[in-house]
């Protein structure tokens, strides 16, 4: 479980970064070609959500399986043949 939420947590602040970067580039751009002043505003909101959400997402989706895997025998798990 804590792999998969340091996977979750690196695409989080990797994607955050390079989204983060790409839309200023876009805007700026944008901006230019209209002469207006630069702005550029970030949705704090609609981030805290997402981040929420992907943990949440990722609780989920990672107890239950491990959960069901939990009550097999070692050796059934390991020969890959589930009683469930």
């Amino acid at each position: 479980m804590y792999e998969q939420y340091a996977v979750i947590l690196a695409s989080l602040i990797l994607g955050t970064i390079v989204g983060f970067i790409l839309a200023a580039v876009c805007t700026a751009q944008f901006f230019l070609f209209l002469e207006f002043p630069f702005a550029l505003s970030f949705p704090r909101e609609l981030l805290f959500s997402m981040i929420g959400m992907a943990l949440v997402t990722t609780f989920f989706a990672v107890y239950f399986p491990v959960k069901r895997i939990n009550r097999d025998k070692i050796a059934v798990t390991i020969k890959g043949q589930s009683t469930s």
